[in-house]
């Protein structure tokens, strides 16, 4: 059983071994403890979020600072996701969970109050999960 952080925790969600989106997210609780699936939601997240372009290229720029990475047709909104997914793919738990903070450092502020909530939320997940475990 997996518990969700709806109503300070209090409810849940049944599901068999593997063979459901509830039990596919329990596994990837207990087994990237939460910011897996904060990093499955990221791409979504950046595809729907609304960021002018100029913040946009200002953020990607960021993610990539510090890395050797030619960063080349910043113009296209396509070429700006995918540098993000690629990122999203390749960073550590630690990186991941500092993305609201570059967010705003890059003066997107809504989104990363956004980011920031949904961050809380994997993690209420996880620790719900965790009491669960313990007891």
């Amino acid at each position: 059983m997996l518990i969700v952080p709806l109503a300070g925790c209090r409810r849940s969600l049944v599901g068999l071994a593997g063979t459901t989106p509830s039990a596919r997210l329990a596994e990837e609780l207990r087994t990237g403890g939460g910011i897996e699936l904060f990093r499955g939601i990221l791409p979504v997240f950046f595809a729907h979020k609304r960021m002018k372009p100029k913040r946009l290229r200002r953020f990607v720029k960021l993610l990539y600072l510090g890395r050797r990475t030619q960063l080349s047709g910043l113009e296209s909104w396509d070429s700006l996701q995918g540098y993000i997914s690629k990122w999203i793919r390749d960073a550590d738990h630690g990186r991941l969970k500092k993305l609201p903070e570059t967010l705003r450092t890059s003066g997107l502020h809504n989104a990363a109050d956004a980011l920031q909530r949904k961050l809380r939320r994997v993690e209420d997940v996880h620790l719900c999960q965790n009491d669960r475990d313990s007891s």
